[in-house]
């Protein structure tokens, strides 16, 4: 890859993941009974991701993988705890419905980044 286009798309993608985290997560708030908060939502999943981007400048260190570790639970409780606290998920369905939002954009994004030409 000579110009660089493929670490651009992969760049892109990653950092448009957590905006599609939280547009699947407004999408995905009636079925646990809530009412859709489409600015809420991709608050929550922006804010919670801070951690991970933060660590992720740590890769260049042999150790960074465990910081992103550790970032990615922070990341998740941030999560848990926004979609209970802003979105009003039930607090037995919060770690289910961020489960299901990561899952969702992950799977999202993969497709996305695989159907770029090689």
């Amino acid at each position: 890859d000579a110009d660089g286009s493929r670490f651009r798309a992969l760049w892109v993608a990653l950092a448009l993941a957590p905006y599609l985290q939280g547009i699947i997560g407004a999408l995905l708030l009636p079925m646990y009974g809530c009412t859709r908060r489409w600015r809420a939502a991709i608050a929550v999943a922006v804010v919670g991701a801070a951690p991970l981007f933060l660590a992720g400048l740590t890769m260049v260190w042999l150790p960074g993988i465990i910081l992103v570790l550790g970032a990615f639970a922070v990341s998740f409780v941030w999560w848990v705890i926004g979609a209970r606290d802003l979105l009003d998920v039930p607090h037995s369905e919060a770690t289910e419905f961020v489960t299901v939002t990561l899952m969702a954009s992950s799977a999202v994004v993969f497709l996305l980044t695989t159907a770029l030409p090689s």
